[in-house]
């Protein structure tokens, strides 16, 4: 693999990092070590456990998905911000299509679905702007050690949060 295509896969997954990271989902570990049917991988628990979307119309169930959908889109969100030029679009159509589904699942409709993800974008593009901070340090830590266990997730997150918290005393 080369260098700019590695760069741009851990930007990716740094973005479903802290997708769940601030959706409150745990994250057991993250890597941009390829398998079969991957290129990158967070593994982070179900924002959807318990909850049945078919038939559970609640508010509940509705926020719950929402979370996995921000979580599904903000992968190439960043990696789109990280580098426009990266994106192609087979690099996210696992995540399209699971949050397409998850939308349609929510709505029922086409159109409706259409516009709730045209929403869920706007948001994922925004919460990896507001986080950018992290997800670089998320994505540089890929790079050097391939694979972070929650352990090391939480210590980027905590040193990130204190590193930004100086620099707002200064202020």
């Amino acid at each position: 693999m080369n260098k700019a295509l590695r760069e741009a896969i851990a930007y990716h997954e740094a973005g479903h990092m802290i997708a769940a990271w601030r959706s409150r989902v745990k994250i057991r570990r993250a890597t941009i070590v390829p398998a079969e049917d991957f290129y990158g991988l967070v593994d982070h628990e179900s924002p959807l456990r318990g909850v049945r979307l078919e038939i559970d119309g609640s508010d509940r169930a509705r926020l719950k998905a929402e979370k996995a959908i921000l979580i599904l889109l903000a992968g190439p969100a960043a990696q789109r911000r990280f580098r426009v030029k990266s994106w192609r679009s087979h690099h996210g159509r696992g995540d399209y299509d699971g949050a397409r589904d998850l939308a349609l699942r929510l709505h029922g409709s086409g159109e409706l679905a259409a516009a709730h993800l045209k929403w869920m974008q706007a948001q994922a593009q925004a919460l990896v702007a507001a986080n950018w901070r992290f997800v670089r340090a998320f994505a540089r830590r890929l790079l050097q050690d391939d694979t972070l266990e929650y352990r090391a997730i939480q210590e980027i997150m905590v040193a990130e949060a204190a590193v930004l918290g100086r620099r707002q005393g200064r202020q």
